[in-house]
């Protein structure tokens, strides 16, 4: 069928999280945006590919058989994708720019704003594991990166901060912070912390910590993962705000951490980038007008002062057009 690798790769996600809403915050898509791409698809598809009845994530037969050829060709390598399963020569086209984002990230805002004024020209938005943040980035496989700061040694990319989010605990439905509407790192004093005890400065060390093998296995997994964990009782998470929303269930609460650290989201690109695709989506992102630019050029050439001559007419003018005023208000 008709459709090109940025919506496969969205009713992948999809039908993986059997969530709207997860799989807009995983790919950094705004939540209408995302249901308007998949309405496109079933038009496309002349078919449902959800079951409305079904709570509306549920895939159709026909959902199921698209599942299978979507995940294919997301697998397969640029040079053997088929340019009819991607929408034909000029949707097969790379896009202008290719995204990255950590988990948590919300880029839908900007993402449209530059499809509104870039309408015959893609973009891509690749979800990243966080402690990898910017390895496709140097590996010349995305121009831009939202990350999570600190990101370590950073002398190769331009880094500007983009807003800081609360710390939150994540801990099991019945725990004593649910009867809280936010908590303070005393209260988790004697927890079993399943994350990097460096997010949580002033917490105690629990009388049954988790081992350092343990907690370096948990590193490694997915926050849904890593919520599925603390929701079987073993242990509470502390995770960013958003982090810890993107992988909500209903058998976990979160409460803000009052004087724990905050986090800050940055957008990365490297220094020796020079694309203007890049230019214009870092410039989208900075709040900048579609009509402005950095470049000296599109500044307002300076008025040249005229000639003595032409000064002393332009006196005589302004000189008698006062004295025309004078009369008629004499009148």
């Amino acid at each position: 069928m008709d459709a090109d690798r940025e919506t496969f790769r969205l009713f992948v996600a999809v039908a993986e999280s059997a969530s709207f809403t997860k799989a807009a915050a995983a790919a950094g898509v705004a939540r209408p945006r995302l249901s308007a791409r998949m309405v496109e698809l079933e038009d496309r598809a002349g078919e449902p590919l959800f079951d409305r009845e079904a709570g509306g994530t549920a895939l159709t037969d026909a959902g199921r058989r698209l599942l299978e050829l979507a995940r294919s060709e997301l697998a397969r390598p640029v040079e053997e994708r088929d340019p009819l399963l991607s929408g034909g020569a000029a949707a097969a086209e790379e896009p202008r720019v290719r995204i990255t984002i950590m988990p948590g990230a919300t880029i839908g805002k900007w993402t449209t704003r530059f499809e509104e004024r870039n309408p015959r020209e893609n973009l891509s938005v690749t979800p990243v594991d966080e402690h990898d943040q910017l390895a496709r980035l140097r590996a010349g496989e995305a121009d831009v990166a939202f990350v999570r700061l600190p990101i370590g040694e950073a002398g190769d990319v331009h880094v500007i901060p983009l807003y800081s989010e609360a710390t939150v605990v994540v801990a099991p439905k019945g725990h004593l912070v649910e009867a809280a509407d936010t908590v303070v790192a005393a209260d988790l004093a004697g927890e079993r912390l399943l994350t990097d005890p460096g997010s949580l400065p002033d917490w105690n060390e629990a009388t049954d910590p988790v081992p350092a093998e343990q907690r370096a296995e948990l590193a490694g997994l997915t926050p849904d993962q890593l919520v599925e964990v603390v929701a079987s009782g073993v242990g509470v998470a502390v995770l960013p705000q958003s982090v810890a929303r993107a992988a909500q269930r209903r058998d976990v609460v979160a409460r803000v951490i009052t004087d724990a650290p905050e986090t800050t989201v940055a957008i990365a690109w490297l220094r020796d980038d020079e694309s203007e695709w890049t230019e214009q989506f870092v410039g989208i992102v900075r709040g900048r007008s579609e009509r402005s630019s950095r470049a000296p050029a599109a500044a307002a050439a300076p008025q040249r002062k005229p000639p003595a001559q032409a000064q002393k007419q332009q006196k005589q003018q302004k000189q008698q057009k006062s004295r025309g005023a004078s009369k008629r208000k004499g009148r």
